[in-house]
């Protein structure tokens, strides 16, 4: 029970300083907590002896539930302000978003590919669409979090962003499953294989 206190409490502050901090400079709460984030575990990592508890956090299930719970209260939030109704009604346009958004990343990234992966590597095309779906999942909870700092949950074109994010991670997501399946296996997955990965 103290360890759990005593993650939660140090977390907590370390967010809240950064996310003062941010705001203070004219940034949203999210980026403070952002990097506060990445401070905190990379002091964890490269000093252990001098976080005993917190660098442990990776093996704790108390952690990784508060985790899960955060990004559900996240979303169970969003959901309460946003109304389905007009969020379905924006669905078709946050479908069409979606699909270009992926295939400019994929475009984008293949570009990237073809220059920066070495021709040695073997399935280097593979490699370069794994890439490209890695870069277009949007993280929807992250997203959501910004506008709330922003206050922007009430306007007409969050609907759409919304939207458009939640298809774009449900495709990325899906494609994602495909390629390493095709990475794994090293062919293309027959009707059922397609099936069971959508």
């Amino acid at each position: 029970m103290t360890e759990i206190l005593y993650f939660t409490f140090i977390i907590l502050l370390i967010t809240r300083i950064f996310g003062e901090l941010a705001t203070r400079l004219g940034q949203t709460v999210l980026v403070g907590e952002l990097i506060s984030g990445v401070l905190l575990g990379a002091a964890v990592s490269n000093f252990p002896e001098y976080f005993p508890i917190l660098s442990d956090l990776e093996h704790n299930d108390v952690f990784h539930a508060f985790k899960e719970f955060g990004i559900f209260f996240l979303m169970l939030l969003a959901g309460m302000e946003l109304n389905a109704k007009e969020l379905l009604k924006a669905s078709h346009r946050g479908v069409l978003i979606a699909f270009f958004a992926i295939l400019s990343a994929v475009v984008f990234s293949g570009v990237l590919g073809h220059f920066f992966i070495p021709d040695s590597l073997e399935n280097k095309t593979v490699y370069t669409f794994l890439i490209a779906i890695v870069t277009s999942i949007t993280a929807v909870p992250i997203l959501i979090k910004s506008l709330f700092d922003l206050n922007l949950m009430k306007k007409e074109f969050v609907k759409v962003m919304v939207s458009a994010a939640f298809f774009a991670e449900i495709m990325s997501l899906i494609l994602l499953t495909f390629i390493l399946k095709l990475i794994e296996t090293n062919t293309f997955p027959d009707a059922a294989g397609v099936y069971a990965i959508i």
